[in-house]
């Protein structure tokens, strides 16, 4: 693809010609409508990063958790 209009999925990287929804069977995104990208080095850095980026942050914060040691005999 060109520099032409296309359309990708945020999770997986799947492109299409056309707009749609991500039709791979094992991204999470599957059934969501695909994103409208006119990149021209075939990386759709500003679908697929701004994205993935913006996930990694939630999980990076949701992440902090409390683990307690059930062995140790002080609580």
């Amino acid at each position: 693809m060109n520099h032409e209009k296309h359309y990708v999925c945020s999770e997986c990287g799947n492109v299409s010609k056309n707009p749609g929804t991500c039709q791979i069977d094992d991204c999470t995104q599957q059934g969501v409508a695909l994103h409208e990208c006119h990149c021209k080095n075939n990386k759709h850095e500003s679908i697929v990063n701004q994205f993935k980026s913006s996930d990694e942050n939630q999980e990076a914060e949701g992440s902090k958790i409390n683990l307690l040691d059930l062995d140790s005999p002080n609580p």
